[in-house]
């Protein structure tokens, strides 16, 4: 059975599985993020966007090497997220408090 890699649709239903809930919230907590961390849903979006990129991005045949893409999309989910989390928090670190914003004026 050949799936079209770009169709949406049989990713999602694939991720529905419990097993492969299971994957994904495993792999959100391997990157540190559990129910309770500020930017759960974000990352949980962020999961489920990474899980479509690896479904389209395996290379070998699905269903055949289903157990090779779980371990495929279970690092591309950690590493995504840890990547992510990297980013948001360069973004915040250069943000200029609100406190000392007041007396800046920019000159167009």
């Amino acid at each position: 059975m050949h799936a079209d890699r770009f169709d949406n649709q049989i990713a999602f239903d694939l991720l529905a599985r419990p097993e492969h809930q299971r994957l994904l919230y495993g792999a959100l907590k391997a990157a540190q993020v559990t129910k309770y961390h500020p930017q759960f849903e974000d990352c949980v979006t962020v999961a489920h966007l990474t899980w479509l990129s690896a479904y389209q991005n395996y290379a070998p045949e699905l269903p055949a090497n289903l157990p090779d893409f779980r371990k495929f999309a279970f690092r591309r989910i950690k590493w995504r997220t840890v990547d992510y989390l990297r980013k948001q928090t360069l973004r915040t670190q250069s943000q200029v408090n609100l406190e000392h914003a007041l007396p800046i004026t920019i000159d167009p």
